[in-house]
């Protein structure tokens, strides 16, 4: 992996000659670059070789992208498994996952995982029956659920896989190793005689999604486990004995954001956390296990983003239940196909109900969400059924259950014993009340699942359906297409849509190919560049290879190594900017051409030069001045754009803050934050006002649900047309920060006409602006926010991103105006970056990281909290600018109580209508822990800054007048005071301090560990700049590996350690 290192004083990009003429590729397809129809085509067809050639491109080209090349461990799956797809279909549990899917997959040569979690051993078997006389010998994988409470269960499963001989287990849901899992992996062991090696006739794939999951999977069985499951002559002494030489799996899947069980992570951040995991374990053990990823896996450009990242295959399952092979009904079918990313909620899971374990399901069209909250709230609340008031039990009775239930109850006994076998844990419930309810309300979960399945028409409403939120991107990715079922009049085939999302990835690599050539890019029209869209395939013909490469004395100003040399390969590949070529028998010499940052993105140049600076980056604003001006002066004094965190903060502070920002870089770019104040209107007019009388000519808006007369006068007040053209002149520049596509909506097209008309009448811009407005969308860029620090709505980014593309390409059809996008949340690793990249962003953006810089607004406790946090050390917590609202924003939650207290002060908030309504020793606890001084105090205090420092008398008129108003801006002191707490480093309120994080930190900090850009090795915390130009630098070491991967005679020629992970190291 690379690591940061210093970057000498930057050298010119060198280039490298025109390729030799066509006539030296035969076998290759040769089209004209002018030929975007043509150019087209060719790329669409992964398999062949391609030479693009044209008037100062020379002859470009194009390498296949077999399948076994989109991972560095593609192949090793593939071959492992026998298989011709580095991609398997989860197991979706109770059957939704089929027999029948399994067999249409594995009959095409895909592996699926046949989803017997919550099945009965009987309908397992049946399954295994089906899926065993159709594919023979051919490849499939059978779902291992950890079932914590029905350990019966997990344990006759096993008994059943070892008894039919399954092969291949994904294993999920496993919070921790039991002896059922090791059993069924150790079992499976023996040794070749002849080479005296392990041999692991059992194989598991197991589905993690934190890294001590990730370390208990990679590492081998538990010897204590080992040793009991021989006393137990479960095992035998030559399996205990070879134990210890195989981890417990060969493949780990890391399951991000997805249907069903789900951590909810972004895998932008989780992957390559635990790919690092995965390496530091191998130096341990030796032995490599591959890693793939799952979760958000709905069209091309999320796979290829985890390719990008290092995944060695990818896993699908939302998508798949549309098809027409899943286990559910048409019903469910036509609700899915109609689902929106959004569309998707966490509702409490039938199998570890008592645990508070939840699941993502859709929302859309059910009651199910809602109602099961509703059970586990009276679990919580009520120690047994008999405790529930009885009004509460009749609505149960009535809406829910739709019977006694007391004839729940027997149903539910009937089949424990009947179904599952299982007479003792319905003696446990009979001794245990609380445990009775459990299983009574499990009833509910466990038959909605099934009336889904089976389209039980009046229990419509009841459903459940597990669905992530790729089905939105899945849906954007097929419609209009022959994969759509509105147009096809049937469900997709599983394997068909699972083929096309793969063919997609290699066209988008194909794609990248082209754009690491500036020439490339100017001359190819961005049509032949677009989004693949499934399109039916013909018969498949074999790779065609290109003939080995002309001598490289032909290809002069290249750095020429040899492939066997791979410290040399490593060398060379670090410096972006420089031609390379690799030879060696076999391989030729295959050219490594350089990746400016500008060819990052299609975009990337255009946002250089327009906001002239020399990265496709900035750093996003951090409110309260995290964002500090000594921190937008660091980056823009090395050609960087940052955002000043004018959020939150009195105008006389952002006027100190422009004054300091402006004095220091003169003409340089810079950006200041405009952020949406719902319930503090003057605030936002004020900073319209100032920035407008001070020349900001770039603001970063952000927070706005909806658009505002502050934000519209600021871009329109900005036109002016061209006397020599006549086009428009848009001097006020606009970063929209977007998670939402009907926000993208607002942001894409111009401003409201009725809002500009209304400016035009208030006087507020001119009749040309007015005018004007009609011809300029509403922002140049717009910034695809996903999981970010601060406010977020916590969106995959590999879902989101595609998603307002794709959004923003149908605006443009409309419109003719052509918007930059953007990628931010979770951009903590050059593999983040590169994911990105690949998914189409323009730019990207970064935040929770910039919190750790040394210029940032922040104090060295803080810093060094986050140096040592994780990407699990963030939680939701109510937000001050919104808190009427309900509004929250993602905190660090390690070492600080404000999380909880703020919950608890927004609770106060729900349920009392004045702070008199709290009971007495409520208000005291307040007083004592959290304000530290009288209620009456802060009062005073709020109302001397609102009117000092805010100047909105208007604000305390209408607090006075409302009790409830009064109590919001009371507890909003101290969710405002507690972030001012944090940045100035308030000692004795450390246990208060609200500090803005997203799980990006995570992926920084073992980005960094170790090198010289980590505090602990530094003994200072890194620049704003040299961060992120590093993250950069690896996003373009990442691309260069790329090109090399692209050829499968360098990925077998080539040691593993040349084209490792980027980490930083000083240039």
């Amino acid at each position: 992996p690379y690591r940061p290192e210093p970057v000498k004083a930057a050298a010119a990009v060198r280039a490298l000659p025109p390729m030799p003429a066509p006539a030296a590729l035969g076998g290759a397809t040769i089209v004209a670059a002018a030929d975007a129809a043509a150019v087209r085509k060719a790329l669409l067809d992964p398999k062949a070789p391609l030479v693009v050639e044209g008037p100062g491109v020379g002859a470009v080209q194009v390498h296949p992208v077999p399948l076994g090349s989109l991972g560095l461990g593609s192949a090793a799956f593939m071959q492992h498994y026998g298989v011709q797809y580095p991609l398997y279909t989860g197991a979706m549990a109770k059957g939704i996952a089929s027999a029948d899917l399994v067999i249409a997959a594995g009959q095409r040569g895909m592996l699926a995982s046949f989803g017997a979690g919550g099945l009965p051993i009987g309908k397992v078997t049946a399954g295994l029956d089906k899926i065993q006389a159709a594919l023979g010998s051919k490849p499939f994988a059978v779902n291992l659920i950890h079932s914590p409470f029905d350990d019966l269960l997990e344990e006759r499963n096993v008994d059943l896989f070892l008894s039919r001989g399954v092969t291949v287990v994904e294993a999920s849901a496993f919070m921790k190793l039991t002896p059922h899992v090791v059993r069924y992996r150790v079992v499976g062991l023996s040794r070749d005689a002849a080479t005296g090696r392990t041999v692991c006739k059992n194989s598991i794939i197991f589905k993690v999604s934190r890294t001590e999951l990730a370390d208990m999977a990679l590492r081998p069985p538990p010897a204590d486990m080992v040793a009991r499951l021989l006393r137990e002559g479960k095992v035998t002494a030559e399996q205990a004995a070879l134990a210890a030489t195989v981890p417990m799996c060969d493949d780990v899947t890391v399951e991000a954001d997805s249907g069903g069980h789900t951590d909810n992570r972004p895998l932008q951040v989780l992957l390559p956390v635990i790919i690092a995991r995965r390496d530091a374990v191998k130096l341990e053990t030796g032995v490599h296990v591959r890693v793939g990823a799952g979760g958000g896996i709905g069209c091309p450009e999320a796979a290829a983003a985890a390719f990008a990242m290092g995944a060695d295959f990818v896993v699908t399952g939302t998508i798949n239940q549309l098809a027409r092979q899943s286990g559910t009904c048409d019903t469910v079918r036509e609700q899915l196909s109609k689902a929106t990313y959004s569309d998707v909620v966490m509702a409490p899971a039938a199998d570890m109900f008592e645990s508070g374990v939840k699941l993502q399901v859709l929302k859309k069209g059910t009651m199910f969400p809602s109602r099961a909250l509703k059970l586990y709230e009276l679990f919580l609340a009520y120690p047994s059924l008999d405790a529930i008031p009885a009004d509460v039990r009749q609505r149960l009775e009535k809406t829910v259950f739709r019977k006694p239930i007391d004839t729940v109850w027997q149903e539910t006994v009937d089949f424990t014993l009947n179904q599952l076998k299982d007479p003792e844990k319905i003696k446990r419930a009979e001794a245990d009340p609380k445990g009775k309810m459990a299983l009574i309300f499990r009833w509910y979960l466990g038959l909605s699942s099934g009336w889904a399945n089976a389209g039980v028409t009046d229990r419509a409403m009841d459903f459940q359906v597990w669905c992530g939120p790729a089905i939105g991107s899945f849906n954007d990715f097929v419609r209009g297409t022959y994969l759509d079922p509105a147009v096809a009049n049937a469900y997709h085939d599983v394997h068909e849509a699972n083929m096309q999302l793969l063919r997609g990835a290699c066209v988008l690599r194909r794609i990248e190919q082209l754009k690491a050539h500036a020439g490339v890019r100017a001359a190819v029209d961005a049509t032949a560049l677009a989004p693949y869209r499934p399109e039916p395939v013909k018969a498949a013909a074999a790779v065609r290879a290109l003939p080995p490469m002309p001598a490289p004395a032909a290809l002069g100003g290249a750095t020429i190594v040899a492939a066997a040399d791979a410290a040399a390969v490593r060398k060379a590949l670090l410096d972006p900017k420089a031609p390379l070529v690799v030879e060696g028998p076999g391989v030729g010499a295959v050219q490594v051409h350089p990746v400016p940052l500008g060819s990052l993105g299609l975009g990337s140049a255009a946002f250089m030069q327009h906001y002239g600076v020399q990265y496709p980056l900035y750093t996003g604003a951090m409110a309260k001045g995290i964002a500090s001006a000594d921190l937008v002066i660091a980056a823009g004094q090395r050609g960087m754009l940052a955002s000043f965190g004018a959020g939150g903060l009195p105008i006389g502070k952002v006027t100190a803050g422009l004054d300091k920002i402006q004095a220091a870089l003169g003409s340089k770019p810079f950006a200041v934050n405009l952020i949406h104040s719902p319930f503090d209107d003057l605030l936002e007019e004020r900073n319209v006002d100032l920035f407008l009388s001070r020349g900001v000519t770039v603001v970063e808006a952000s927070a706005f649900m909806k658009l505002t007369p502050h934000v519209v006068r600021y871009r329109v007040v900005g036109l002016s047309r061209d006397a020599a053209t006549g086009r428009t002149v848009c001097k006020n520049s606009i970063i929209f920060k977007v998670s939402r596509t009907e926000l993208a909506d607002m942001a894409l097209r111009p401003p409201p006409a009725d809002m500009v008309a209304r400016l035009l009448r208030e006087g507020k811009v001119t009749a040309e602006q007015a005018a004007l407005a009609a011809t300029v969308p509403m922002c140049d860029d717009v910034t695809v926010e996903a999981d970010s620090g601060g406010h977020t709505d916590n969106r995959p980014l590999q879902v989101l991103l595609p998603v307002i593309i794709a959004r923003r390409d149908a605006v443009k059809l409309e419109t003719g105006v052509h918007v930059r996008v953007g990628a931010g949340g979770g951009i903590g690793c050059p593999e983040a970056a590169a994911a990105a990249f690949a998914m189409g962003a323009d730019f990207v953006v970064t935040g929770t990281i910039n919190q750790l810089a040394r210029q940032s607004g922040t104090c060295d406790t803080v810093r060094e909290q986050l140096s040592k946090a994780t990407y699990s050390d963030v939680v939701m917590a109510p937000a001050a600018d919104m808190f009427e609202s309900g509004v929250k924003l993602q905190v660090l939650k390690k070492g600080t109580m404000f999380p909880s207290r703020a919950l608890k002060l927004y609770e106060l908030f729900l349920a009392y209508p004045s702070l008199d309504a709290i009971p007495a020793d409520v208000r005291q606890r307040l007083e004592k822990t959290v304000f530290r001084k009288p209620i009456d105090t802060v009062w005073q205090e709020t109302v001397d800054f609102t009117l000092n420092q805010l100047k909105d008398p208007e604000k305390i008129k209408r607090a006075e007048a409302d009790p409830k108003g009064k109590m919001a801006l009371i507890f909003r002191w101290y969710l405002g005071l507690s972030s001012g707490w944090a940045n100035a480093g308030v000692t004795d309120r450390a246990m208060d301090f609200q500090v803005w994080c997203g799980p990006a930190i995570g992926s920084f900090n073992d980005f960094v560990r170790g090198t010289y850009l980590d505090p602990a090795v530094a003994n200072a915390y890194h620049d704003v700049h040299e961060a992120n130009m590093q993250l950069l630098r690896g996003a373009c070491v990442l691309r260069r590996i790329e090109q090399l991967k692209a050829h499968a005679g360098v990925r077998a020629a080539v040691d593993a350690t040349a084209l490792a992970p980027y980490r930083p190291e000083p240039v």
